[in-house]
């Protein structure tokens, strides 16, 4: 993922987060899905999550242990959490269903080393979004959740777009030396 890819990721992932949202008060069934509304909620979750994945591996930008690899569980436990979410909810596939919980524990609690460590290195923007995305994955069931998580990604594009949250602009893994 290049540097332009960011801002539209983490848009694209709050529009994600907020049709959730607006989904989520009309009470899905979205762990038994049989209606169309219970699965486009499996489907946005999906999505959300997947997306959440793809920007917070972009977020390790600072070379400390703790940002490199609690981002880079962070980031492999939400992916391959949605991916399990779509498969065991929206497939029907119920066996996965403790590849999900282990995948979204993972992935969620992974965040706080990730979002300490990004603090503790001063970068206060950084670490706010990684802690609100943790606040949000958690009240995720809820609207609010849904809306946190939104307006976290959709600020976080906005102000990448801003040149207010910038990234490094190659694709060097944060624990690794850049070479040229």
């Amino acid at each position: 993922m290049r540097y332009g890819c960011f801002a539209p990721l983490a848009l694209a992932g709050g529009a994600v987060w907020a049709a959730r949202a607006w989904i989520t008060t009309m009470d899905p069934t979205y762990w038994s899905p049989t209606s169309m509304l219970d699965y486009a909620a499996v489907a946005l979750y999906s999505a959300g999550l997947i997306t959440l994945a793809l920007c917070i591996w972009r977020l390790r930008v600072v070379r400390r242990f703790a940002v490199s690899r609690g981002g880079a569980a962070a980031a492999f436990g939400l992916g391959a959490a949605g991916i399990a979410n779509l498969v065991e909810d929206g497939l029907g596939f119920k066996s996965l269903g403790f590849v999900y919980v282990g995948a979204i524990l993972v992935g969620t609690f992974a965040l706080i080393p990730l979002g300490v460590g990004l603090a503790r290195a001063k970068a206060w923007l950084f670490a706010a979004v990684v802690l609100l995305t943790f606040a949000g994955l958690i009240l995720s069931s809820t609207w609010y959740g849904n809306l946190i998580l939104a307006g976290t990604w959709v600020s976080a594009g906005l102000l990448h777009l801003a040149g207010a949250f910038p990234l490094a602009r190659d694709d060097t893994p944060a624990d690794q030396t850049k070479t040229v």
